[in-house]
C-alpha cells in the first residue's frame, strides 16, 4: 500500500533517468544483495535531499546494515551538498519499527499531513540535518 513511491524512484535509479534525484546503495553479503537504500536530491532545491525507501532482506534484518545504509547515504548525499535528508513516512503500526530505526539514526519529526493515506494514517516528515 505504502510502496508506490519508493518503487517508482527505485525504478529511476535502476535506469539512471536523473541520477542526482534518484541514485542507490546497495548491500551485499556472501554475494548476494541483503539491502537498498534509494535516494537523491530534490528537484530545484538547494542543499535538500530525500530518502526515497529502504529495504532489507528478512534474513539481513537487525545486523546494522539498515543502520549501514542510511550512514552510507547520508556521506554520499553530504559529499552532493544535501544540508537535509527528508523522508516521508507513513505512520501506520506496521511500520512502527522502520519509524524507530530512523529516529535512532538521528531524524526527527518535522510536519505531518493527518489522514493522508487513510483515516488515523498521517503521512509523516522526518528530518536529519547534515553537518559539513
Amino acid at each position: 500500500m505504502y510502496a508506490a513511491a519508493p518503487r517508482f524512484a527505485l525504478a529511476r535509479a535502476l535506469t539512471a533517468q536523473s541520477p542526482r534525484e534518484a541514485s542507490g546503495i546497495v548491500a551485499e553479503s556472501d554475494g548476494q544483495v541483503v539491502g537498498v537504500a534509494v535516494f537523491g536530491l530534490v528537484a530545484g532545491a538547494e542543499g535538500a535531499a530525500k530518502m526515497h525507501g529502504m529495504a532489507v532482506a528478512p534474513e539481513a534484518q537487525r545486523h546494522g546494515i539498515a543502520r549501514g545504509l542510511i550512514e552510507a547515504m547520508v556521506g554520499e548525499l553530504a559529499v552532493r551538498g544535501a544540508r537535509f535528508v527528508l523522508v516521508e513516512f507513513p505512520d501506520a503500526a506496521e511500520l512502527a519499527g522502520g519509524r524507530t530505526l530512523l529516529q535512532q539514526a538521528k531524524f526527527v519529526e518535522e510536519s505531518r499531513v493527518k489522514d493522508y493515506f487513510r483515516d488515523g494514517i498521517a503521512l509523516v516528515f522526518l528530518r536529519r540535518d547534515l553537518t559539513r
